[in-house]
Formats: C-alpha cells, structure tokens, sequence
C-alpha cells in the first residue's frame, strides 16, 4: 500500500496534532503522566479544543501553517491565573477549564513532566517565565501559581526607561529555550513603556524517525496543491514496508509515523480526494481528531510511505485568533481585568 503524499496546506494537520498525540499515549519509561485519564484528561481535551479552534482561524488564510498549541495554552493558562471576571470567564470557556485549581495544578504537572530529567531518545524542553515591571509589585497568590505550577521564575525589568532593551533581553531567554531557532520573537515596538508584565511559552523538539527515511532514497515526485495543480519536489520514502498505525474511510487516510522510541509521533492526516481539503478542515473538531489517532492504534499494515521534506517559518496572529474563540475583554481596555495578577487598574492584554 502506498500512502501518498501531503497537500501542502495538510502539512498544518500534522504539526497541531503532534503535542496532542504526545498527551493522549502512554509512556514506555516511568513517568509521573503516564496517561491522559482523570483529571489530566481535561487538560488535554482543553488543550486539543484550542488546537481546533486555533487551526480554523489559521486555515482561513491560504497557505502553511505551523504552530505549537500546547506552548499558546501553556501561556494562555498563565495569564488565565491572574484573570477575574469576564476576562476570566471567556479563557476557561474556551480552554474548556471547570476547576481553575486543578487546572493548573494538571498543566503544571505535565509541563514538569515533559521536561522534566527522564530518559528520552529525543529531547523535548518546554520552559515558563514572567518578567514584570519592577516598580509594580505582583500579588502573591499569582506569583506562588506561576513559581508552583508552572515552574516559572518571576523576573524584573524596566520597561518604563528601557522597553527594547528588555525586549532583547527576553527575546534571548527565547533563542537561548528553543536552541537558537526562534530568533527576534518580539518585534521593535512590541514592549512600549507602559508594559507592566510579559508571559512566555519556549518548547524545543528534535527527534530521529524510529523507521529512518534514508537519504539515498529521497527522489523528485510529483506533489499535489491544495487546488490540485502539482509541482516536482524532493519526497523522502521508507526504503522497505514498515508497519504504521493507520486508519481509513472515505474521506481520509490518517498514519502516525513514529519519533525514535515510539513514544511520539507524528499523525499524517491525508484527504482521499485531491480537493477535498476544505471540507476535512470545515468538519474538522477536537471529538474527530481524537477518534482518528485512537483508530490509528487499532490496524497496522505495512506502509510505503512518501513524504516531502518541507521547512517553515509561521506567526500566528494570536490576538486576532484568540478574540475569534471569544477570548475579547482582555483586549479592550475597559473590560480586560487581570486584577488577580496585581491591584490598581487593569491590564490591556498585549499579544
């Protein structure tokens, strides 16, 4: 059986899928999560629910699309920690959160969980921190979520007298998290000298394949659009048939292809028709997503995979994305009200 390649614009399917495929499997080494049962299942139906919602909006635009749910909801949780009233209210809706206490308590431990110093075949880092205005003093009850639960340290700087150069600082800590490959994150103009508080998300991955693509057996294939012209470009191919997780109907095939170890993966989402994209992406919910990776785990056939090598650069236009999930008073300087994070006047969100 011979599993085509990739729409570009599915390419997208295969990065928001990945984290949540990481939260929803079982660990070969012994780990403090080692399912997503419980309370933890909440945290990952949340965070697969922003996924969804997240990808709509994106897909709207035409063209790649490569962003890391799990890091916006690490950061989303963050600030939902000092949010109160509606501003409150619209972040737990959307992230699905019933019980703000075990909320974070959950995330908390996933994030210690997933860098915390297990053995891995791969490595993956996510790292939390806050940098907040030096002369506003941030309530205790925040601090002690951020520091507790989400293991992030509670810096200072000067915003006020020296906005760019505390956006080079923190753009540092980013580049230094992710290995040097996200670089300049925030823009000349970002931080002005009335930000009081900055909440950052960094997640680094790097993995071999556990069935490698050998590079003698890259060739140029054919590779078809989203609007069904095609182009010739570099495909990887699995030198034999291997047995992968997969599943089909008949609107899609969907294969998890498995990171060194097989602890990870990467699921392939792939529609049967050539232009059948849009209507995936239109039916498309967090429901239907996990019922495609845990069919996957029921058949494994073999499967001569061809994959272009693709590399992308992507910004998320956040703001804009999270008002379209009704996450709004944060944005309006009337209504947001991040009152739980300090005392005095509230906080205009600034994504």
């Amino acid at each position: 059986m011979r599993f085509d390649s990739l729409h570009t614009n599915t390419a997208p399917a295969v990065a928001l899928v990945a984290l949540g495929l990481l939260m929803a499997t079982g660990c070969e080494q012994p780990r403090e999560i080692t399912s997503a049962d419980g309370e933890m299942g909440v945290v990952v139906e949340g965070n697969n629910e922003l996924a969804v919602g997240l990808y709509d909006f994106a897909a709207g635009t035409p063209g790649n699309v490569f962003f890391s749910p799990f890091s916006i909801n690490a950061a989303l949780s963050m600030v939902y920690a000092g949010a109160e009233t509606g501003t409150e209210t619209q972040i737990a809706d959307a992230l699905l959160v019933d019980d703000e206490d075990a909320w974070h308590e959950n995330l908390g431990a996933l994030l210690d969980d997933l860098s915390g110093q297990h053995y891995r075949p791969y490595t993956l880092h996510t790292a939390n921190q806050v940098w907040g205005q030096q002369d506003v003093p941030l309530l205790d009850s925040f601090t002690g979520v951020m520091e507790e639960d989400y293991l992030a340290p509670v810096e200072v700087e000067d915003f006020r007298s020296d906005a760019d150069g505390a956006r080079k600082r923190i753009n540092g800590w980013v580049e230094d998290q992710t290995k040097g490959h996200i670089e300049d994150l925030f823009q000349s103009g970002d931080m002005t000298t009335n930000t009081k508080l900055v909440v950052a998300n960094a997640i680094y991955f790097k993995a071999d394949w556990e069935h490698k693509f050998p590079k003698g057996d890259t060739y140029d294939g054919s590779f078809t659009l989203a609007d069904g012209s095609q182009i010739q470009t570099p495909l990887m191919r699995s030198e034999e048939e291997e047995n992968y997780p997969y599943y089909e109907d008949d609107d899609v095939q969907v294969v998890e292809i498995p990171y060194k170890g097989e602890e990870l993966g990467m699921v392939v989402v792939l529609p049967r028709d050539e232009l059948g994209l849009p209507d995936v992406e239109a039916n498309l919910t967090a429901a239907q997503l996990t019922d495609w990776i845990d069919a996957t785990g029921d058949w494994s056939p073999e499967v001569n995979i061809h994959l272009p090598s693709f590399e992308m650069d992507y910004e998320l236009p956040l703001k804009e994305a999270l008002e379209s999930l009704g996450m709004t008073d944060m944005f309006d300087p009337e209504l947001a009200d991040f009152t739980g994070i300090f005392t005095g006047e509230g906080l205009q969100g600034n994504v």
